[in-house]
């Protein structure tokens, strides 16, 4: 496959969906269909524009399709792409695609709806593709406004409330991640001067087995980076000086960050109220997009800059994924309001990633890359039952509820994909990752057995792990399956005799995300661990 080592196709994806925000903006706000249309034309070409993408990328090379310019001393626009990158762009994308699908039932402010939507998919593409990492804070730290405005325009009576809890969090964490970037590039600054350095350094980091941004490009194609070349911010001028030694205090602040959105346990009490208040396809975005971004960060930023942390405070994180789980899964067991039952379903897959992560295995990276696809997917389609179930039920309290089976067979066979998926089930999204996250926790205890004399825990807390991690599964498939219980089974209740069939449209975007499921359970290799497995090797062991 021929190597692009430069094009201009990421700023085409990153500007589309703010053009059509600005033109969005300027049309007539009672013709909603034309709003609606150009909408899902734009978000429709975003993922066009990332199918292209992963068509142009060579996946056995490292950067490629990059763009820079110099915005001010020391700081530039600049973005690029490697395999992580355009699976992260391609799962973005489809999450958008969806949520524009899914807004046909928003009938108020459908111009600023659309307008929102849009500028946050902006945002988001804009951080993932960043090479510089001032640029992906400062996405990230945009992100967070549409997010707020998505939250307290439309949703539950406590709207307001809970938008302004997501902001003040979200904010916190981007705090957290511009302090640690201004950390880091005080280390690269103190560990010698870019501008007078041989380019050796660079060349030699790009053949370290952490390194992933140019990993595996030949010498002929591989393009000529220098010193002088790259920003003050670089992630590359990073890997390069930093080379898995990053301070503490970094990566405590980039860990808050990822936290903060990926919704792992002590960074997760914005999502409950968020969830329970904000309207479905925002939810589906916003939420769905953070994890995203977390995920990723903890992928591109935690991994390749903290190696040296990530072995001194491994236990640690192992032990807060042990508890965060069994945590999330108790608060989902207490629940008897779906969306917040959905909240404490998508913190326990949080905890699962840290888990999968804290093994410091191959196999670890591999199931982060599934959870990452198969948590979006599946949330958006609980988030889409709930929202079709509360549409004829002015209400999601579960102990209210009983016998929607009967009332409409086709609504629950389509819901029940989703929550067999979010409890794991062979054959949908999530079966692959929790499957290679068990085989890296015992590879991980084969790996990491210390002497006796470390301490019992020590030498055998991968097993405790595995174990607490099952506890952990079972308290949530009970909390789903008692949920489904409440929902679908017993006697029908006399006021929901007038539940309705679903939709054509309803129907259609069950359809979508069901068929999705199914594709990413039974084909994984093919969508994602076949292109991706060598893209970050094994760059935390």
């Amino acid at each position: 496959m021929h190597f692009f080592a430069y094009s201009s196709i990421l700023t085409c994806l990153i500007v589309l969906p703010f053009i059509g925000a600005a033109i969005i903006a300027l049309l007539p706000a009672a013709r909603t269909r034309l709003i609606r249309n150009s909408a899902l034309a734009v978000f429709a070409g975003m993922l066009a524009i990332s199918i292209a993408l992963a068509r142009l990328l060579n996946w056995h090379a490292g950067w490629q399709l990059m763009q820079s310019a110099q915005w001010v001393a020391g700081l530039r626009y600049s973005v690029g792409a490697d395999g992580l990158t355009a699976l992260a762009l391609l799962a973005l994308c489809g999450l958008g695609l969806i949520a524009a699908l899914a807004s046909y039932v928003m009938d108020e402010q459908t111009k600023i709806w659309y307008v929102l939507l849009l500028v946050l998919a902006g945002c988001l593409a804009g951080a993932i593709c960043s090479m510089d990492m001032m640029l992906f804070a400062a996405f990230g730290a945009l992100s967070v406004l549409p997010g707020y405005f998505l939250f307290g325009l439309w949703g539950g009576p406590s709207r307001r409330a809970a938008a302004m809890k997501y902001a003040l969090i979200a904010t916190l964490g981007t705090m957290a991640l511009f302090v640690a970037v201004m950390l880091l590039w005080l280390q690269c600054k103190y560990a010698g001067d870019m501008n007078t350095r041989p380019s050796a350094i660079i060349a030699q980091a790009a053949n370290a087995p952490h390194a992933s941004s140019l990993t595996a490009v030949p010498a002929q194609t591989r393009p000529t980076v220098t010193f002088s070349r790259l920003g003050a911010f670089d992630i590359r001028r990073f890997d390069a000086l930093i080379a898995g030694h990053g301070p503490g205090i970094a990566f405590l602040l980039v860990m808050l960050a990822v936290a903060v959105r990926m919704g792992l346990p002590g960074g997760h009490i914005w999502l409950p109220d968020t969830m329970a208040e904000g309207a479905a396809p925002a939810l589906g975005l916003v939420v769905g997009g953070n994890f995203l971004l977390a995920v990723y960060s903890l992928l591109r930023l935690v991994g390749p800059l903290f190696s040296d942390q990530l072995v001194q405070h491994r236990s640690g994180l192992l032990a807060w994924g042990i508890a965060g789980l069994i945590y999330a899964a108790l608060c989902a067991l207490a629940q008897s309001d779906l969306r917040r039952l959905i909240a404490y379903w998508l913190i326990s897959q949080a905890a699962m990633v840290l888990l999968a992560f804290a093994t410091l295995e191959h196999a670890g990276i591999k199931a982060i890359e599934l959870f990452a696809a198969g948590d979006t997917l599946t949330l958006m389609l609980l988030l889409w039952s709930s929202h079709v179930l509360a549409r004829r039920t002015a209400g999601r309290d579960l102990n209210s509820l009983g016998g929607i089976a009967a009332l409409s067979p086709e609504f629950f066979a389509l819901a029940l994909v989703g929550f067999l998926a979010g409890m794991a089930c062979p054959g949908l999204s999530l079966f692959p990752a929790e499957m290679l996250a068990a085989m890296a926790n015992f590879s991980a205890a084969h790996h990491d057995m210390s002497p006796a004399s470390a301490g019992w825990f020590h030498s055998h807390s991968f097993i405790f792990a595995a174990f607490a991690s099952a506890l952990g599964f079972a308290l949530l498939a009970a909390a789903l399956y008692w949920a489904m219980e409440r929902i679908f089974l017993g006697a029908v209740r006399p006021e929901y005799h007038h539940f309705t069939r679903l939709t054509a449209a309803e129907r259609g975007i069950f359809i979508l995300l069901v068929a999705a499921e199914f594709t990413l359970g039974l084909f994984p290799a093919a969508l994602v661990l076949g292109p991706a497995s060598h893209i970050l090797g094994h760059p935390l062991g």
